[in-house]
């Protein structure tokens, strides 16, 4: 494993970590989640290292040890992060070999957003604890604009925090910490608590730009950029509250399959919340995500 401190063509500077095997055959570019960092990724990288892929992964813009406070929490757009991810996928991938996009939560959405902007960089796409824009999320992306109005795009207040936690930690009483939706797995759920750079207050831009590209990636317009060849992993645990319990990643599932997707595959694991890469199962987990990508290559 290597890691670079690297400075984006917008100024814009960050860490990425790399792992690279011998003879690569090709390359898996990792994103993370909101309010966490890649860090937390090393065991993901070793593993699809030993597969023979370069793993690239790097902070989002607002996240991981260099962001200042001040900046914690805050990017402009899912664009910007498209773009950073983007610049370095082009830096350190492995040349004439085909690429593979992986993404969670937030990085998800990056994800979604990614393969519309550069529908022919990847040869399969996974997402990890995605979800799917419905009338509550719409609600709340109105409710945040109002916010924005008031309080201006940087603002970091508890509130919203507090209304996303109460409502992903709702099915989980009696709560030991407020990260509880997170994971089944108490010890991971505690390694999240007291991490220094993990569960910060976002922005209300940050907020509101997650869930307008959410929203988006959903409408016929994107949906048309899409590589329909590009087969598509969703994995997500059947009590992750963020994709609604599970319901959330079916019908996205079927979105991409109506808009002409001919590789759909859906994943959902019992007894797994939102982090269904760091669940007791995650051995399991990561084997058949491995074998999903070798049949998708050998199809």
């Amino acid at each position: 494993m290597e890691k670079f401190t690297v400075t984006l063509a917008d100024n814009h500077q960050t860490e990425v970590m790399t792992f690279t095997p011998k003879h690569p055959v090709g390359t898996l570019q990792f994103l993370h989640g909101m309010a966490e960092h890649m860090d937390r990724y090393q065991d993901l990288g070793q593993y699809f290292k030993a597969l023979g892929y370069k793993v690239i992964m790097h902070n989002h813009a607002g996240h991981g040890g260099l962001v200042q406070d001040d900046a914690r929490g805050h990017f402009d757009s899912m664009q910007q992060l498209v773009r950073h991810s983007e610049e370095i996928l082009e830096t350190f991938r492995v040349p004439d070999r085909p690429a593979i996009l992986m993404g969670h939560s937030m990085g998800s959405l990056v994800a979604r957003r990614y393969v519309t902007m550069y529908p022919d960089h990847f040869s399969a796409l996974i997402l990890s604890g995605t979800s799917f824009f419905d009338a509550k999320m719409e609600a709340a992306l109105n409710i945040l604009r109002g916010m924005i109005a008031v309080k201006g795009e940087n603002h970091k207040g508890d509130l919203a925090n507090k209304v996303t936690l109460q409502q992903f930690n709702r099915k989980f009483r009696p709560l030991t910490t407020q990260a509880d939706w997170l994971s089944a797995d108490p010890e991971k759920v505690q390694q999240f608590v007291d991490d220094p750079l993990t569960g910060f207050n976002m922005s209300l831009n940050a907020y509101k730009e997650i869930l307008k590209s959410m929203k988006q990636t959903q409408q016929k317009r994107l949906l048309k950029k899409m590589n329909k060849r590009m087969p598509i992993l969703l994995v997500s645990g059947k009590e992750d509250a963020f994709s609604n319990f599970g319901k959330g990643i079916d019908q996205l599932g079927h979105l991409y399959k109506g808009a002409g997707i001919k590789h759909v595959t859906v994943q959902l694991y019992s007894y797994s919340r939102h982090e269904v890469l760091f669940e007791s199962n995650q051995t399991e987990v990561m084997d058949r995500i491995a074998l999903w990508l070798e049949q998708v290559h050998h199809d």
